[in-house]
């Protein structure tokens, strides 16, 4: 009978599951745990995993991340509610129906109306005021909810409050996050790309200036070593400068330095590509044909069936 059986030996089952990539058989062994605590937000999380990750079913997810938050209550972080702005959206993508876009529409219409106020007016609460750590976690949090709710520039202010409030602390990292921020407001506006396009290069420029005074051997962004990252903000730079026109100076020498710092390794090589195809297309538009023909073949070593590049060399081999 069930009556005899543990939270571990359902939790075990539910993993013996997981191992043998049984994802859908393990979630009535989640199930079966939460029917006894109702409040375990371990297995919330467990299942939210299976099903997002494991399934890629995140409309699945949703109910459980739900009731995660619920239980979590007025303790709820920021963070929580973007991970829940991203199952939504990953699951909007999925959608088969209108009615399903609505439901999820209006599901992003509570947080953007409800939850946002309720995590800015806890930076009044005075408990929040007297605890900087904690109050740096919710401006950051807020900064990352509007972002992920698509209105990055309302949440710019909060995300300058928290800089302000790091000081001397501020790393690399949140001089990259704010970059980004800056960089997809101008691809997304580009009413507003004046207004944020220099901001942003200046700030790609502290970065590039910060990674090359990092030791080696130190692990930033997601555990990666320093020559992992030390080109990205070079890339993101020359793609910043990007427009539909003719090819520009800005994106062709922070490419030149992205090439220079890319690791030649397989997982670079769309980055690698991207950069390589710029600036093919750039030489030639300058009609600068040794220079193109060393990025063209290049280009071609990485992607022998590049439409772009062959029609390039035929025009070269005339």
């Amino acid at each position: 009978p069930d009556s005899i059986y543990t939270f571990n030996d359902y939790f075990y089952a539910a993993e013996l599951e997981l191992r043998q990539k049984k994802y859908q058989e393990a979630i009535p062994f989640y199930e079966q745990i939460l029917a006894n605590i109702p409040d375990s937000i371990k297995i919330y999380n467990n299942i939210i995993e299976v099903y997002s990750e494991s399934l890629k079913l995140p409309s699945k997810a949703i109910p459980y991340k739900e009731k995660h938050l619920a239980i979590r209550g007025d303790k709820r972080m920021p963070q929580e509610d973007v991970s829940y702005v991203k199952l939504i959206n990953s699951a909007m993508k999925l959608a088969s129906d209108s009615v399903e876009v609505d439901s999820l529409n209006k599901k992003l219409a509570v947080v953007s109306d409800s939850l946002l106020p309720f995590h800015a007016q806890r930076l009044e609460v005075d408990s929040v005021k007297g605890n900087l750590g904690l109050k740096v976690q919710l401006l950051k949090g807020i900064k990352d909810l509007y972002v992920a709710l698509n209105k990055g520039e309302e949440g710019i202010p909060y995300y300058a409050e928290y800089l302000e409030l790091v000081g001397d602390s501020v790393t690399w990292v949140d001089q990259y996050d704010l970059a980004e921020l800056y960089r997809d407001i101008c691809k997304a506006d580009t009413l507003k790309r004046e207004l944020y396009i220099e901001k942003a290069d200046s700030l790609y420029n502290q970065v590039a200036i910060s990674l090359e005074k990092c030791e080696p051997d130190d692990l930033y962004l997601n555990g990666n070593s320093k020559r992992l990252v030390i080109w990205y903000p070079w890339f993101y730079r020359a793609v910043l400068w990007i427009t539909k026109n003719e090819p520009e100076e800005n994106p062709k020498k922070y490419y030149e330095k992205s090439l220079e710092l890319i690791p030649d390794e397989n997982r670079f090589n769309q980055y690698r590509l991207a950069a390589l195809d710029y600036l093919m297309r750039y030489y030639f538009m300058a009609e600068n044909d040794v220079e193109c023909m060393k990025y063209l073949e290049q280009v071609l070593i990485l992607d022998p069936n590049n439409r772009t590049a062959n029609q390039i060399l035929e025009v070269l081999m005339m």
